[in-house]
């Protein structure tokens, strides 16, 4: 009675009935999938075999190309005729066999598919082979035994003119010297014969087929189907099925012209490739053999799984129903007597989203333990057992080839676009990956740094690299006018490297060392680091640096603006590399903030930190000059602040500026400063870094370089305008700090 009442309780049919509707989806859609998916996997398979019948095709033309190499190499040997008196006259020069024996066995490679290569010519009976010298006779009696390529053949047939030939594959024996007996196991071999019509020698190379069909990875083929390959007169050189008939086939090629053609027979398609060697063709069945009992299984499985699912449908509904009252209970349904599959459905929705939430956090918990072993590698730490094995799994999955180049991509705020926008990381790893996928690249792609985004992009080998390297360049291109449009991108592409984890080390090695050798004069957005070349042409003429404190101490800044264009001009024109011109920024930032050494030692380090900081983020060379003016005027701010006393280091450069033709003494310019002559000047030695003498030395010294460009104006004179007392002091002084003497220094301005 219970069971009858749960048969008419509504709750109960309600289950009942979505189990069973779950049940018919399921099998409808089994039921389509099935019969859509032989069909789907025979053109997935196809056209997989189509690619590997086409890689097999280029193995095949580059292993003759090869060989054909090795034999002209051969030929063109100068002891390759050894006996020219005539055959069996006995005359054999066994010193250019010797030579030619050693030759073979330089020239031939290695490969197993090679049985043996022989050298024999018109004027011998002696044949040269790999393994030594043989009678003609002898060798292919003893070792190629074959009953239409015998002795008499090849002899006749060397004695002809005749082109470069393959012969059809066939079978040879080999005979055993002590029993006499041929050996149980005849190698099928293929003979390639060079033409003697420009060289006199005859070479002959035995390839092993079984051998040769493993080098082109024959057995990766789809089952059933076959390759022939045919010379240029169509005749079968090599087939993989032994009674195969072509004449129709090869009839309807002549009306199919182009180097890859289909003809369609009987039940299969014949697919044909045409190179400058041979005519391949490979034969496919149109569809897989014996489906029949396939079919008839699988529909008989069906129908036994209905059955089976109705009555497991009614066995559910009545385990599930009590159960199910109860969590619509606790889910807030008001009757339990009668079941809201609404509510159930929306708190199933709830778990679900909770279930997806639950995994986005564990796939980013994942990339984030990925990015810190990548990380880790670049700079050559100790990684965990989990962290290699995950980092080894991670190049396998993403970086998918046996080669790999690193490109480095640096963004910063404010490039062409009209709108300053914060850098994204998420979104700039997502345009990295989705834009190397774009051009057909794989690549894990991890952020470095705050605006450093780094790729691992997959090659297949070290050739494919400018490829790799043009495709990079497009997307750059591309990128900054759509996904990066308002920020400045700088991107450097490291050497070729071996998919392995001990090189990820040194790609970033690669790309940083490329950032900072970049060419500051360059346009070129993406750095392909090997074709940086060393600089070392750095304009930074002391005389001129020199000037530049005692400016800004003047607060004279139009001529240190002049002076740091200048100097920056200079270098761009040279294109010397970022670090180099980093150095010469440096420099006289440091020359410019010695003013501030007696001043408040937080103030100069912010100072230097914001230098810092602008120069590492700096893009190119105007960015580098736009910082250094930057603390130029920041420091001539604080110089005008700087007043100590009646002493002020902006007021001291400047009266020197102005009256280094008088006569400036100690005494007198403590009279100036109000102070006293000693204090003045350890004042003047901490706050210019040299003594007083030799700072208004220089000064005059400077000015003395430029009057002795006009050859209107004698030594003396110029000693005289800029404050020497004669001649001689003037001559000393400029020989002491400038290593010349003024009328010396004149001579080399003007070539003499």
């Amino acid at each position: 009675m219970t069971a009858m009442r749960w048969m008419a309780n509504r709750g109960f049919l309600k289950i009942f009935t979505a189990l069973l509707l779950i049940v018919a989806i399921m099998f409808v859609s089994n039921y389509m999938v099935y019969k859509r998916s032989i069909s789907g996997i025979y053109d997935q398979v196809s056209e997989n075999n189509r690619l590997v019948v086409r890689n097999i095709v280029r193995i095949f033309e580059e292993s003759f190309v090869n060989i054909r190499d090795m034999t002209e190499t051969i030929q063109k040997l100068p002891y390759s005729t050894w006996n020219a008196s005539g055959a069996n006259s006995g005359a054999d020069d066994m010193a250019e066999i010797y030579l030619m024996k050693r030759s073979l066995g330089e020239i031939v490679p290695r490969i197993d598919y090679i049985e043996e290569v022989v050298v024999f010519n018109n004027y011998s009976d002696l044949a040269v082979t790999t393994a030594g010298t043989i009678h003609l006779k002898e060798l292919f009696r003893l070792n190629f035994s074959n009953p239409l390529y015998n002795y008499e053949f090849w002899t006749t047939y060397g004695n002809s003119m005749h082109a470069s030939k393959v012969f059809p594959a066939g079978w040879y024996s080999q005979w055993s010297s002590d029993s006499g007996a041929v050996n149980q196991n005849p190698r099928k071999l293929l003979v390639v014969s060079s033409g003697n019509q420009l060289y006199n020698p005859n070479v002959l190379v035995f390839l092993d087929v079984s051998k040769l069909l493993e080098h082109v990875n024959q057995k990766a083929m789809m089952q059933g189907t076959s390759l022939v390959i045919l010379d240029k007169e169509r005749n079968v050189i090599l087939g993989t099925e032994e009674s195969l008939n072509l004449v129709d086939v090869l009839s309807e090629l002549s009306d199919k012209p182009g180097q890859e053609s289909t003809v369609k027979k009987t039940g299969y398609e014949y697919t044909i490739y045409e190179t400058d060697y041979f005519t391949y063709i490979n034969k496919v069945p149109y569809r897989f053999a014996d489906l029949n009992p396939v079919t008839k299984a699988n529909q008989r499985i069906i129908m036994i799984a209905i059955a089976f699912a109705v009555l497991l449908s009614g066995v559910l509904s009545l385990y599930l129903y009590k159960p199910i009252r109860i969590l619509f209970k606790l889910m807030g349904g008001r009757d339990p007597r009668e079941i809201d599959f609404r509510a159930i459905g929306a708190g199933i929705v709830r778990l679900k989203e909770e279930n997806e939430a639950f995994q986005a956090r564990l796939d980013e918990a994942d990339a984030d333990l990925a990015r810190n072993a990548f990380v880790g590698a670049l700079t050559n730490s100790a990684l965990s057992r989990e962290g290699e094995q995950r980092l080894r799994r991670m190049i396998a999955e993403q970086v998918q080839q046996p080669y790999f180049v690193m490109a480095a991509f640096q963004l910063k705020t404010g490039g062409s676009g009209e709108l300053e926008q914060p850098i994204e990381p998420g979104r700039t790893l997502a345009a990295i990956r989705s834009g190397l996928l774009a051009t057909d690249s794989s690549a894990a792609a991890f952020q470095a740094g705050e605006n450093l985004f780094l790729a691992a992009i997959g090659v297949g080998s070290p050739a494919e690299r400018e490829q790799t390297l043009k495709r990079l360049r497009c997307f750059v291109k591309l990128a900054e006018k759509d996904v990066w449009s308002g920020f400045a991108v700088l991107a450097a592409v490291s050497r070729t490297y071996p998919a392995k984890i001990e090189h990820l080390g040194k790609s970033y090695r690669d790309v940083t060392e490329g950032f900072a050798r970049r060419n500051i004069g360059a346009k070129e957005t993406v750095i392909d680091v090997p074709a940086i070349r060393p600089v070392w042409r750095v304009y930074f003429p002391l005389d001129e640096a020199e000037k530049l404190p005692r400016y800004l101490a003047g607060g004279n800044l139009h001529e240190c603006e002049r002076l740091i264009d200048d100097i920056f001009a200079h270098n761009a024109e040279r294109g010397i590399h970022y670090h180099q011109l980093l150095s010469v920024a440096k420099t006289m930032f440091y020359d410019m903030l010695q003013l501030l050494e007696a001043g408040e030692p937080k103030g100069n380090l912010a100072l230097e930190a914001a230098f810092a900081r602008r120069t590492e983020d700096a893009f190119g060379h105007e960015d580098i000059r736009e910082a250094l003016l930057q603390a130029m005027r920041a420091i001539a701010d604080n110089v005008r602040r700087e007043v100590r006393s009646k002493l002020d280091a902006a007021s001291v450069a400047r009266y020197i500026d102005l009256h280094y033709m008088d006569h400036l003494h100690l005494d007198h310019m403590a009279e100036q400063m109000e102070t006293s002559a000693k204090y003045f000047s350890n004042y003047f030695k901490k706050t210019f870094g040299v003594n007083f003498v030799d700072y208004v030395n220089k000064v005059r010294l400077s000015h003395a370089k430029e009057l002795l460009k006009n050859p209107e104006l004698s030594v003396a004179e110029i000693g005289e305008k800029i404050g020497y007392l004669n001649s001689t002091t003037f001559t000393t002084t400029f020989k002491k700090y400038v290593g010349l003497s003024p009328s010396e220094f004149r001579r080399n301005l003007s070539g003499g």
